[in-house]
């Protein structure tokens, strides 16, 4: 038989019988048919099973959540970012395998995409840390309110003191420490959080800061006189004249309370003014703005829906505190998110809110 027709035959393994290539079954015993490999083909074959088996990715399983991750990239579970056991550098080179996609929460994520990195964020891992940055928020606040209801229940009422204007600083004060606390305890590096600490840069940021926070406290003159007290007196003509004056007489109070109280008080107000600044802008700016890069893109259209974004979120938040400031809010945030975008340094936006608020503090003497 010539060697061309042998390439079209088969052999049964079972039997010996030859048989046609398209056959399935042996026609002579009836058992399913394959072709003889030779011993060479054979003990190749061996021999890229063991190598396979031996560079298998190993299992490794999370310490806190119990899933069984099976990659050689990811340090972190990313289910619950738990930190993984590592496999050792040998055996990840001998791997040789390139970085592919796994299932968390029931949905198939690149492996590339949950790395955690020391210089930015991933999108799972940042919008997790700001999402604890809004529960210890709100849990410092209602905290606060519990405590006030607390007191209007067994003592009559709280009194308005320098005290309780120190407490309602507490829970915006709060906002930017899981932020920063994760990312002094991963040792991440400062660019992840938004800072750029090249000395030009730095003069820069701050320069442009204290010129927009200049502008927004001129901003914040105008507002009060042209809206906030119009709105007072639209309210008023509409029925709820006792609600404007109950919120009118609260800023006279606190105005007098801040006029009459020792200055080291308010040199410690200012030093709660300057923290809920910084904590604020390391929540929003520094965690979610920079994660949502991460989503959205970094051109210039995209970036502009990311500092509206995060200018809505942080209008509806904050703006229940005080409703008669929500406009004011907006713009404040979108002016803090464009200044960012500018500079690309976090440096410009908490000067930049730090001066709008100082100047409202030291010119209120004034």
């Amino acid at each position: 038989m010539s060697e061309e027709n042998k390439d079209l035959l088969k052999f049964c393994e079972y039997c010996g019988n030859s048989m046609e290539r398209d056959r399935i079954y042996c026609p002579k015993c009836g058992k399913l048919a394959v072709k003889l490999n030779s011993s060479n083909s054979i003990d190749k074959e061996k021999a890229s099973i063991d190598t396979t088996k031996k560079l298998d990715i190993p299992e490794r399983k999370c310490p806190d959540c119990g899933s069984l991750i099976k990659s050689i990239v990811l340090n972190q579970c990313p289910i619950c970012n738990a930190k993984l056991k590592e496999i050792p550098r040998e055996q990840i080179e001998k791997l040789k395998k390139k970085s592919g996609f796994i299932f968390t929460d029931k949905k198939l994520i690149a492996e590339k995409d949950l790395i955690i990195k020391s210089d930015s964020w991933n999108f799972k891992e940042g919008i997790s840390i700001f999402k604890n940055s809004i529960l210890i928020f709100v849990i410092t606040y209602l905290s606060i309110i519990m405590l006030y209801y607390y007191f209007e229940l067994q003592e009559g009422g709280v009194e308005l003191s320098i005290y309780t204007i120190y407490i309602d600083f507490i829970p915006r004060s709060l906002m930017g420490i899981i932020p920063l606390a994760y990312f002094i305890f991963n040792k991440h590096l400062p660019k992840k959080l938004g800072f750029n600490l090249n000395k030009k840069k730095i003069t820069l940021a701050i320069f442009i800061g204290l010129f927009v926070g200049l502008g927004l406290y001129l901003l914040n003159i105008v507002y009060d006189i042209f809206f906030r007290d119009n709105l007072f007196k639209i309210l008023s003509d509409l029925g709820a004249s006792i609600f404007v004056e109950k919120i009118i007489l609260n800023i006279e109070n606190t105005n007098q309370i801040v006029l009459s109280t020792e200055i080291y008080w308010i040199l410690l107000l200012g030093i709660f003014i300057i923290l809920e600044a910084i904590s604020i802008e390391i929540a929003f700016r520094g965690t979610l703005h920079n994660t949502l890069k991460v989503k959205f893109g970094n051109d210039k259209i995209q970036r502009f829906k990311i500092v509206l974004i995060v200018a809505l979120l942080y209008t509806a938040l904050f703006s229940f505190l005080n409703p008669f400031y929500i406009l004011f809010n907006f713009i404040l945030n979108l002016c803090l998110g464009l200044i960012y975008e500018l500079t690309k340094n976090l440096i410009s936006s908490i000067i930049a809110s730090v001066t709008l608020n100082i100047l409202g503090l030291v010119l209120f003497f004034y």
